[in-house]
């Protein structure tokens, strides 16, 4: 029975997922926002709700921070895993590389992720200084993801 439940899920996810991509595409279309930005800010925002409901769960249900930050660089470790979907991309994609079919602006977006990367690393070795009660880390990690999404509209 658990098998099916779980074949369920995927057959809901996957037509979730073909029903996100044609819908924030006609949102980037519509409002004119662009692909990149809807792309980096609503559809990332709307995948990445488990793993912010897991993390808020964790933390004030059952006190466990560890699983927040596992959870979290684990699906960030498997999105990077993702980018190996993009050569098969580039097996189905008919009108050549799939990279130079891309915006130029994807590369504001891949330098953001890697400054907040490390700035996320530097923030593991450093955790104790705080802000009211924020880590000055996670402050500068939102003022980064802001500045990056600014940018990327900016340029789409």
């Amino acid at each position: 029975m658990v098998w099916i439940k779980f074949i369920v899920c995927v057959v809901v996810i996957f037509i979730s997922g073909r029903k996100v991509a044609r819908y924030g595409d006609i949102i980037a279309e519509k409002t004119g926002l662009g692909g990149v930005w809807v792309g980096l800010v609503l559809i990332a925002m709307l995948t990445s709700l488990p793993e912010l409901f897991n993390g808020v769960s964790a933390v004030t249900l059952v006190d466990a921070p560890g699983l927040t930050i596992g959870n979290l660089l684990g699906a960030n470790m498997f999105n990077l895993f993702n980018l190996t979907i993009i050569s098969i991309d580039d097996l189905l994609y008919t009108k050549g590389p799939i990279l130079a079919a891309v915006s130029e602006t994807h590369l504001v977006t891949a330098f953001t992720v890697m400054l907040m990367t490390a700035v996320f690393i530097i923030g593991l070795g450093h955790r104790h200084q705080r802000f009211f009660r924020f880590s000055w880390w996670n402050i500068t990690l939102m003022l980064l993801f802001l500045m990056g999404a600014y940018y990327s509209f900016q340029l789409a």
